[in-house]
């Protein structure tokens, strides 16, 4: 029991991490690399709030992406520090309430 809990542990941890870096990266690097201005002859017409309120202009590819990162996986990484905390609290190693 004690294995699949820190498996579990892990897992969960990992998921937290990869929620924020990716979060992170969609901020930072669509801040970075895509234009201020609408460019309609490379299909770069949807605007997007990034990197504390920059607008840029995204091609709808890349509005999707976003749009799943700061959705689902951001409340994937939420659900997980849930469960971290469910974890903590709740899952006894052994029955003597030790962890």
């Amino acid at each position: 029991m004690k294995l699949a809990r820190q498996t579990l542990i892990v897992l969960l941890v990992v998921c937290v991490f990869a929620s924020i870096l990716s979060f992170t990266y969609i901020h930072l690097s669509y801040g970075a690399s895509m234009p201020r201005t609408s460019e309609p002859d490379v299909g770069r017409i949807y605007p997007l709030r990034v990197n504390h309120g920059t607008l840029v202009y995204v091609s709808r590819e890349e509005l999707d992406r976003a749009n799943f990162v700061f959705h689902t996986v951001f409340f994937l990484g939420a659900c997980s520090v849930l469960a971290l905390a469910f974890i903590k609290q709740y899952w006894d190693v052994d029955k003597r309430g030790g962890r």
